[in-house]
């Protein structure tokens, strides 16, 4: 990565963060596809996917080869949950955002925006090149 691709990936990052958007460092298929089951099963844990309905703040074309939007948008829509398409949300509407980098030698860090609560996972590259939980999960409400 050159210093050029390294400031806009960083500004790409941390802008969006500010800026409320999303972002997706690009990874393997693979990678994204486990790392969004994964997000998908602790959503199970907190809602009821009848009855909850998910904004997806999107990633406002920072990453080019961002595998994991399209794989956490196919893996909620598959286990029930509802999309919502604009920020006019009902009462059981849940604004998620997402930031998520890889170094693909060594693993995948992932912090998740649902409402007010920050969620941060880090998923360690195992030798057989699949990713597993590397660490436990951080778990903060905004302003504290």
């Amino acid at each position: 990565m050159t210093w050029l691709t390294g400031a806009v990936a960083g500004l790409c990052l941390f802008g969006g963060a500010d800026q409320g958007g999303s972002y997706a460092a690009p990874m393997h298929e693979n990678d994204a596809a486990q790392v969004a089951r994964i997000v998908t099963e602790r959503f199970h844990e907190e809602f009821p996917a009848a009855a909850t309905e998910i904004l997806l703040v999107p990633t406002d074309g920072c990453a080019k080869g961002d595998t994991f939007s399209p794989a956490i948008t196919r893996e909620l829509r598959s286990a029930g949950f509802a999309l919502a398409s604009s920020r006019e949300l009902s009462p059981q509407s849940h604004v998620v955002r997402y930031q998520l980098t890889n170094d693909q030698k060594r693993g995948v860090f992932l912090r998740l925006f649902i409402n007010d609560t920050e969620t941060a996972q880090y998923f360690a590259r195992r030798a057989d090149g699949l990713l597993a939980v590397g660490g436990p999960i951080t778990q903060r409400r905004a302003h504290q």
